[in-house]
C-alpha cells in the first residue's frame, strides 16, 4: 500500500506531539491577534464615526447657517428692491401726471396761438394808412413769441419725459426681472433648508470633487457647473467651455487636438484651427466663424492652449463668454441697479419739478399776454372810436363849410355880373363920346365922371374876381380834405370793425368758449 499509495499512507501518518501543540498554539496567537485588532479597528470605527457624525453636524450647521444668512441677505436686497420698485412706480406716475399736464397745458395754448396768429393777420390785412408800430401790434408780437417758446419748451420737456419713462419702465422691468430671481433663489434656499437627510435625493454631487474626477475625465457624465464655492481655475468665477459641448463633441474635439497638438508644448496652432473645427464636425455659424479666422489669419504665430480652443469654437457657435457670479459680484450688481435707479429717480424729480414750473409759468405768462393783449385791444378800440367820432364831425363840418363857399361862390358870381353890365354901358358912353369932332373933343366934367366911373367899376371887377378865385380854390380844398376825411373815416371804421371782431376772438377758461373761439378764427366777411 506505500508503494502502491504513497501519499495515502502519509496522509494517515500519525504527527509528532510537538508539531501538534505549537500549530494548535500559533492558531490561538493567531486568532487573539485578529480579535485584538478587530477590536482596534472597531474603537477606531467608532471613533471615526463619531467625529464624522460631528463633522456632520457642524457642517450641516454651517450650512443651515449659510443658507439662513444667504435667505436673510436674499430677503433684505428683495426688500430694498421692493422699495425701489415703489418708489419708481409712485415717480413714473407723477411724471407721468406732469406730462399730461403739460400735454394739456399746450393744447390749451394752441388755440390762443391761433389766435394770436389771426389777429397778426387781420392787423396786417389794415389800410396802408392805419399800419402803425404800437402798442397793440407790439402786445400781439409779444404773446405770439411768447406763446410759440412756450410750445417749443413744453414738447421738448415731453420728449424728455418720455425718455425718462421709457428709461424707468426699462429699470422697472430689470429690477423685476431681478426680484423674480432672487425670490426663486430665495425659494430654492428654503428648500434646502427645510430639507432633511432621509428626505434628499439620492443623486450624485454637482460639484466636481476628487470623488466625481475620474468620472469627469473619462466622460461617463458631462461636467457641471459648480453651484458651492469655486476652488482652483475657476476661484474668479471663468466659465468652463466644455459644459457647451456634448460628450461626443468633446471626445471629437479632444481627438482632433491631441492629434493636431504640438508634443513639446502641447499647444494647438493658430494655423491648424481650422483642421480641428474640421475634423471635430461640429455645427457652427458662418457669420461667427469670419471673425475668429480674420484674427487667426492675423496672429499664425500665436499657439492655443485647450481651453482657448474650446473658447474660440464656442465663439464660432455664437456663443459669447460666461462667468458665474461671486457674492460680492452678485451683490455689487443689485446694488448698482440700485443706484441706477436713484439716479434715475433724482432725475426724474427734476425733470417733474421742471414741467410742474414750466406747465405753471405758461399757464401764468398765457393769462398775462391775453390780459396785455386785451387791455391793449380795448385801448385801441376806444382810441379808434374817438377818431372815428371826430373824423365824423369834422365831415360834417366840412360839408357844413363847402356849402357856405357853394353859396358864397354863386352870390359872387352874381355880383360879378352885376357889376359887368354897368362896366360894358360905362365903356360905351366913353367910346361914343370919343368919336366927338376935333372942336367938341374936350375932357371936360362928364369925360371925367366917366373915366372915375370906369376905374372904379373895373377895381370892383378885379376884386370880385380874386375873391371868387379864392373861393373856388378854398372850395377844391374844403372837398379834398373832405374827401380824405371820409377815406379816414372808413378806414377807422374798418379797423374799429377789425378790432372788435380781434377783442371777440378772447379765449375764455369753458369749453362753449373756446368752441366760439375756434369758430371766430374763420374768415373774415
Amino acid at each position: 500500500s506505500a508503494t502502491i499509495l504513497p501519499n495515502l499512507a502519509r496522509a494517515y501518518s500519525n504527527r509528532a506531539h510537538e508539531e501538534w501543540f505549537d500549530r494548535a498554539r500559533s492558531m490561538s496567537q493567531r486568532s487573539l491577534a485578529m480579535y485584538n485588532e478587530s477590536n482596534r479597528i472597531r474603537n477606531n470605527t467608532s471613533i471615526t464615526k463619531q467625529k464624522v457624525a460631528e463633522n456632520d453636524l457642524n457642517i450641516v450647521k454651517k450650512v443651515n447657517l449659510g443658507l439662513r444668512n444667504k435667505v436673510n441677505m436674499t430677503s433684505e436686497l428683495v426688500r430694498r428692491i421692493n422699495d425701489a420698485l415703489k418708489a419708481n412706480n409712485v415717480e413714473a406716475t407723477n411724471l407721468g401726471g406732469a406730462k399730461r399736464q403739460m400735454l394739456k397745458t399746450r393744447d390749451e395754448i394752441a388755440t390762443p396761438l391761433q389766435i394770436s396768429n389771426k389777429r397778426l393777420d387781420m392787423q396786417h390785412s389794415r389800410p396802408q394808412r392805419e399800419m402803425v408800430e404800437d402798442n397793440l401790434h407790439m402786445a400781439l408780437e409779444l404773446e405770439r413769441n411768447d406763446l410759440t417758446n412756450l410750445t417749443s419748451q413744453l414738447s421738448e420737456t415731453i420728449e424728455a419725459s418720455n425718455d425718462m419713462l421709457s428709461r424707468l419702465g426699462s429699470m422697472r422691468a430689470k429690477m423685476i426681472e431681478d426680484r423674480e430671481g432672487k425670490l426663486h433663489a430665495m425659494k430654492l434656499d428654503n428648500m434646502c433648508l427645510l430639507l432633511t437627510q432621509k428626505e434628499a435625493p439620492q443623486h450624485p454631487p454637482k460639484t466636481e470633487t476628487i470623488h466625481t474626477k475620474a468620472s469627469v475625465l473619462f466622460g461617463d457624465v458631462p461636467p457641471s457647473v459648480p453651484t458651492s464655492v469655486l476652488m482652483g481655475e475657476n476661484a474668479a468665477g471663468r466659465f468652463n467651455y466644455e459644459w457647451l459641448f456634448k460628450k461626443a463633441e468633446r471626445d471629437r474635439i479632444h481627438a482632433a487636438y491631441e492629434q493636431l497638438a504640438d508634443e513639446a508644448t502641447g499647444k494647438l496652432s493658430n494655423m491648424d484651427f481650422a483642421k480641428v473645427l474640421y475634423q471635430s464636425d461640429i455645427e457652427v455659424d458662418d457669420k461667427f466663424v469670419q471673425p475668429i479666422r480674420y484674427v487667426i489669419e492675423m496672429h499664425p504665430e500665436n499657439a492655443l492652449t485647450w481651453e482657448q480652443t474650446l473658447q474660440n469654437l464656442a465663439q464660432c457657435r455664437g456663443e459669447t463668454d460666461h462667468t458665474v457670479q461671486l457674492p460680492n459680484v452678485w451683490k455689487a450688481k443689485t446694488r448698482r441697479d440700485l443706484d441706477d435707479n436713484h439716479t434715475l429717480l433724482m432725475a426724474a424729480g427734476r425733470l417733474r419739478y421742471q414741467a410742474c414750473e414750466l406747465a405753471s409759468y405758461a399757464d401764468e405768462t398765457r393769462r398775462k399776454d391775453r390780459l396785455f393783449t386785451q387791455k391793449n385791444l380795448r385801448r385801441k378800440i376806444q382810441e379808434t372810436t374817438e377818431l372815428k367820432a371826430l373824423m365824423e364831425r369834422r365831415i360834417i363840418e366840412s360839408n357844413c363849410e363847402i356849402k357856405r363857399l357853394e353859396k358864397q361862390e354863386t352870390e359872387l358870381g352874381k355880383n360879378f355880373e352885376n357889376i359887368a353890365m354897368p362896366l360894358m354901358l360905362t365903356e360905351a358912353r366913353y367910346n361914343i363920346r370919343r368919336r366927338r369932332f376935333t372942336r367938341e373933343d374936350i375932357h371936360d366934367e362928364v369925360e371925367d365922371l366917366l373915366s372915375n366911373e370906369t376905374d372904379v367899376l373895373q377895381q370892383s371887377v378885379v376884386t370880385i374876381q380874386r375873391e371868387l378865385d379864392l373861393t373856388r380854390h378854398t372850395l377844391d380844398k374844403m372837398k379834398e380834405n373832405r374827401h380824405n376825411l371820409e377815406e379816414d373815416f372808413a378806414d377807422k371804421a374798418w379797423c374799429l370793425e377789425l378790432y372788435k371782431r380781434c377783442i371777440k376772438l378772447d379765449l375764455q377758461n369753458t369749453p362753449t368758449a373756446r368752441r366760439q373761439a375756434k369758430h371766430a378764427l374763420g374768415p373774415m366777411a
